[in-house]
This record gives C-alpha cells, sequence and structure tokens, in this order.
C-alpha cells in the first residue's frame, strides 16, 4: 500500500495483526501441502504437475 504510512497507528496495527493471524496459520499448510496433493490432483485440476510433486492417487475426502 502506498498509503499505509498515512493510516492512523491503529489501523496500521490492525491491518499488520490481520495479516499475521492469517498468515502464520495458512503457513504450515502451505508449506507442508506435499502431505495431501500429489501429481494427480494437477492433472485432474487440468494444472501441470510441479517439480517434486508426489506420486500417487488423487486425494479423496470420504
Amino acid at each position: 500500500m502506498s498509503d499505509y504510512h498515512r493510516l492512523p497507528a491503529a489501523h496500521r496495527f490492525r491491518a499488520v495483526g490481520i495479516t499475521v493471524a492469517i498468515g502464520l496459520p495458512a503457513f504450515p499448510p502451505g508449506k507442508g501441502n506435499h502431505l495431501v496433493l500429489t501429481c494427480a490432483d494437477f492433472s485432474d485440476s487440468g494444472d501441470n504437475t510441479p517439480r517434486g510433486c508426489a506420486p500417487g492417487p488423487p486425494y479423496r475426502l470420504r
């Protein structure tokens, strides 16, 4: 945000707090997505398979 420095201090802290509150819990699942997503998940969705994806069948919730 180019005007971030113009926000009142309370709004700046709130914006940083919201970013941290969303980012911290989202980091571990994003970092460990290879434990849940396989190469087949990417090809089933029509995407290219990323380098180093886990082999195996698509992940299915039952």
